[in-house]
């Protein structure tokens, strides 16, 4: 296993871990806001860096695509509300940013890290019931987490799933 290719902790099939959080706008964002549809909830490390641009733009290229299929896109990293203002309104996204500056979120969820000092990479797709049904960890290639989540997405869907 190289250094890019992580291996969350959480599984497929676990019940996805209960979160209560502040996003960029002070409110609270919680796992039970979204039973009865499916959730996207990604990990990245840091508002601003070039691979978390990427990553959040592709997602936010990709927003009507999972709204259509009745998914909810969060993002989650360290920073504070002040900064995911900045990252929100820099790359103009249509989703919220969940603040964890604690790292109590990324540590419930089990997220990698990369060496034991970057926060990894991580994404996690939640069926309606609170299941995860997928996870994806790669540091490597961020712009990759939104094409491959949104083709499992439609595979889930069309299984009826």
């Amino acid at each position: 296993m190289s250094w890019y290719r992580l291996k969350a902790g959480l599984q497929p099939g676990q019940a996805a871990p209960a979160f209560d959080g502040l996003d960029e706008e002070g409110q609270h964002q919680r796992l039970q806001d979204y039973r009865g549809r499916w959730l996207l909830l990604f990990f990245y490390p840091q508002d601003g860096s070039p691979g978390c641009i990427r990553e959040a733009c592709r997602f936010n290229d990709d927003f009507d695509a999972f709204s259509i299929l009745g998914a909810s896109l969060l993002g989650c990293s360290g920073q504070d509300a002040a900064s995911h203002q900045r990252f929100r309104e820099g790359c103009r996204l249509r989703y919220r940013l969940l603040t964890d500056p604690g790292r109590v979120i990324r540590e419930a969820w089990q997220v990698p890290h990369i060496f034991r000092l970057i926060d990894g990479r991580c994404s996690f797709l939640i069926d309606p019931q609170g299941i995860v049904r997928w996870v994806y960890a790669n540091a490597r290639q961020p712009e990759q987490h939104s094409a491959l989540a949104l083709e499992t997405l439609r595979r889930f869907v069309a299984e009826g799933n």
